[in-house]
């Protein structure tokens, strides 16, 4: 078995026990949504709020894990790469794929770290009273998972606009 199911199976697992040890000490209404300066906005009951973290981080966890279960089976017209004629050429298309693979995992946990820490601070801001987000460690949290992001995608762009030359 992979050793990136394990990764995918440790973050859920995070995500579940995270909400199970949370949910006892929150309040029965839960600020979900906070503005730039952390200022609660809306609110949710804290059941509501537990299920969408969890169910959140179950839907991503499945989405990206199930990935390799139809991409073998997608067909080339609706893979959009750079010269994707080559890469997905029939004695190529394998290795393509198995490589888009594995850097979409990379993508996934890299997201899902990013939700679950979104997540934990939500938690966090309903335990003080008053309430309050702390938006400064969730600003700097988002600019390193887009960073990531930016890096991810040039670095998955230029592995696709380069053909290797024949010698």
């Amino acid at each position: 078995m992979k050793k990136v199911y394990f990764i995918y199976f440790a973050l859920l697992l995070t995500g579940v026990i995270q909400g199970i040890y949370y949910q006892p000490h929150m309040p029965e209404i839960m600020a979900s949504r906070f503005d730039a300066s952390g200022t609660p906005v809306s609110s949710m009951s804290k059941d509501r709020y537990v299920g969408l973290a969890i169910g959140s981080i179950l839907f991503l966890t499945g989405m990206f894990l199930s990935f390799p279960l139809f991409i073998h089976k997608t067909p080339n017209r609706l893979i959009n790469l750079p010269n994707k004629d080559y890469w997905l050429s029939p004695e190529r298309r394998q290795n393509t794929l198995i490589y888009f693979l594995d850097k979409l995992d990379i993508m996934g946990i890299i997201t899902i770290v990013f939700m679950l820490i979104a997540f934990e601070l939500g938690y966090r801001a309903n335990l003080v009273n008053p309430v309050h987000f702390k938006s400064g460690i969730m600003w700097t949290c988002f600019a390193i998972f887009m960073i990531c992001i930016i890096i991810w995608t040039y670095r998955f762009c230029m592995h696709f606009t380069k053909i290797p030359s024949t010698q």
